[in-house]
């Protein structure tokens, strides 16, 4: 077996330093595996969907706010968990849903008490119990769909709705480490959302019932 060498493995390092830094500069061609794979079935409700279209418009820090009390999380778990999106270590998730819909339980079924028409995306450290509320879009936007690229950094797309009353995607990919999201756009004004628009599977896993 060859054995592995201090310059091999500052030649990986190089590697990934090289491929975090093309994509720091406005290109999101490292990421195409996940919209190919995690993210395809959002990807296919947008017309004309080119990920090379995508232009990074700005930096946007996350908001850092605390958000609730994350010493007990058994009867939030007994509603969301199935929607929350874990990091790749399990030591992190992100919540998109449980700002904006309000949920119950009542026995064997998941009940809704109606929403908010606001959005937020909240990070839960399990080690240290932290809650933050991380990022704020209001009726206009809206979060469709977060994935982890690896166990600091993650992916959150979803639509903003334009003038012409269509909505086009946006690309978040956030960072905790920088605590901050680089911010993605489209420069092609024909791609959009369907009407149709995209539920993710893990809010659907949840069965949620009109009261």
């Amino acid at each position: 077996m060859k054995r592995i060498t201090p310059h091999f493995i500052l030649l990986i390092c190089c590697l990934c330093s090289f491929q975090f830094s093309i994509a720091q500069k406005g290109s999101l061609r490292f990421y195409d595996t996940y919209f190919q794979n995690q993210l395809a079935g959002w990807t296919k409700t947008i017309r004309r969907f080119k990920l090379s279209a995508f232009k990074k418009t700005g930096v946007l820090a996350f908001e850092k706010i605390d958000y609730a009390d994350g010493s007990s999380m058994k009867d939030f778990y007994s509603i969301y968990k199935p929607a929350l999106t874990f990091s790749n270590d399990s030591a992190q998730f992100i919540d998109i849903y449980s700002y904006w819909l309000v949920l119950e339980r009542k026995e064997s079924k998941i009940i809704s008490h109606g929403g908010e028409p606001e959005q937020a995306a909240t990070l839960f450290d399990l080690s240290t119990k932290k809650w933050t509320r991380i990022f704020f879009c209001g009726y206009a936007e809206r979060i469709q769909e977060v994935i982890w690229t690896t166990n600091t950094t993650f992916i959150m797309v979803g639509v903003s709705e334009e003038n012409d009353s269509t909505n086009h995607p946006i690309i978040y990919i956030g960072n905790t480490i920088t605590k901050s999201f680089d911010v993605f756009t489209s420069d092609d004004q024909g791609c959009y959302q369907y009407k149709y628009g995209y539920d993710s599977p893990k809010l659907l896993s949840l069965k949620i019932h009109e009261e």
